[in-house]
């Protein structure tokens, strides 16, 4: 279990909290039961209510009326492009299913820094 995941039930409505070095994401099934915790954080510390999540720690949210989807899809293609593979094409076995290689083989990387 996370130590920073905080949750809290009162019959069938839960609060989730989440806690990041200084950015909290507070979530609830019921918005009536979300404000009081959201009301006497404020009192304590400065808050500032940024609305609907967006991102949090590069991973981004997506909204629809029934659920909230998190997805890296931005990190991904940084990465790629980063990689400069931005252009390959996916497949859906990425690694060939029998190895061409075997431990015995001495075979180098040509160039193993970009790796």
């Amino acid at each position: 279990m996370d130590s920073s995941l905080f949750v809290f039930h009162k019959g069938q409505d839960t609060i989730l909290l989440l806690l990041y070095v200084n950015d909290i994401l507070l979530t609830s099934n019921s918005n009536h039961l979300l404000k009081q915790p959201t009301k006497s954080l404020g009192l304590t510390f400065h808050m500032k209510d940024l609305g609907c999540i967006h991102y949090l720690l590069d991973i981004e949210a997506k909204h629809t009326p029934e659920e909230l989807f998190f997805c890296q899809t931005k990190y991904d293609v940084h990465l790629l492009e980063r990689a400069n593979s931005k252009e390959c094409k996916p497949i859906s076995t990425p690694l060939s299913i029998k190895p061409s290689h075997t431990l015995d083989d001495e075979v180098f990387l040509d160039q193993p820094l970009e790796y």
